[in-house]
C-alpha cells in the first residue's frame, strides 16, 4: 500500500548503518568508498529514498539527483569525486542520474516513475530556478545490437568506419575505450536514436530496457 509508503531524504548526516545500504544497494554506478558516497551526498546532490513502516533502517528504492545548471551530456564528470561542489541555488536542471531497487522481493512493483515524479515535486519546491528535469541514463543494449549490425551498416555513408571502430573497441569500457571520431560519433547518435525509437521486442515494447523505463 503506497500509503504507507514515506519519502526521506538521505544526507551525510544520516544515520551510518543507512549510509551503508546505499554503498551495498547502488546497482548502476557503484560507490567507491565513503569518500564517493560523501560527493554524492554534497550540497549540489540529492539522494531520496521510499521507506515502509514495516523496515524503518531499509530504503526500498533509492535516486540520486544531480543539480546543475544546464543538461549534462555525461555522467563520468558528475560522479567525479574530486569534482568542484556547485551552488544548489543557482542550478536550473536536476539530472536524475541512478536509481536503484534495494529489496529482491519487491522486484516487479513499480516504485521509480512513482519516486521520480514525487522528487522532481519536492526539489521544485526547495529550489524555484529550477526549470529542466532530465534522467541520464546508461544504455545497455545498444553496443551488443550495434556489433551484431555492425556487418550490415558497413553498407550505409560511414559504416566502414564505424564498422572498424566497433572492431577496435570490443571489450573497452569507460575511460579506456578509443574515442569515435567525429563522423562516426555522429553515426552513432543517429542509430542511437533509431535503436531507442524503433527497435522493438516481440511484444512491440521497446527492445532497450531503460527505454521501456
Amino acid at each position: 500500500n503506497r500509503g504507507f509508503i514515506t519519502l526521506q531524504r538521505i544526507d551525510w548526516n544520516t544515520p551510518a548503518h543507512i549510509l551503508e545500504k546505499l554503498l551495498r544497494y547502488e546497482a548502476v554506478h557503484a560507490i567507491n568508498g565513503w569518500e564517493d558516497l560523501r560527493r554524492r551526498l554534497a550540497a549540489d546532490r540529492r539522494c531520496f529514498a521510499f521507506f515502509h513502516p514495516a523496515l524503518p533502517d531499509e530504503p526500498l528504492i533509492f535516486v540520486e539527483v544531480a543539480l546543475v545548471r544546464g543538461l549534462a551530456t555525461a555522467v563520468q564528470p558528475l560522479l567525479d569525486p574530486a569534482s568542484q561542489i556547485g551552488d544548489p541555488v543557482r542550478a536550473d536542471t536536476a539530472i536524475f542520474y541512478s536509481i536503484s531497487d534495494c529489496q529482491p522481493g519487491l522486484h516487479g512493483i513499480s516504485f521509480g516513475n512513482f519516486l521520480i515524479k514525487q522528487v522532481a515535486a519536492e526539489l521544485q519546491d526547495e529550489l524555484g530556478k529550477l526549470k529542466t528535469f532530465a534522467t541520464l541514463s546508461p544504455v545497455p543494449g545498444f553496443r551488443p545490437w550495434l556489433e551484431a549490425n555492425a556487418p550490415r551498416l558497413a553498407a550505409v555513408g560511414g559504416g566502414s568506419a564505424l564498422a572498424s571502430w566497433v572492431e577496435k573497441t570490443k571489450g573497452q569500457t569507460g575511460r579506456r575505450a578509443v574515442a569515435p571520431g567525429e563522423e562516426v560519433r555522429e553515426l552513432l547518435l543517429q542509430l542511437c536514436a533509431h535503436y531507442f525509437t524503433r527497435e522493438r521486442r516481440a511484444d512491440g515494447r521497446p527492445l532497450d530496457a531503460v527505454a521501456r523505463f
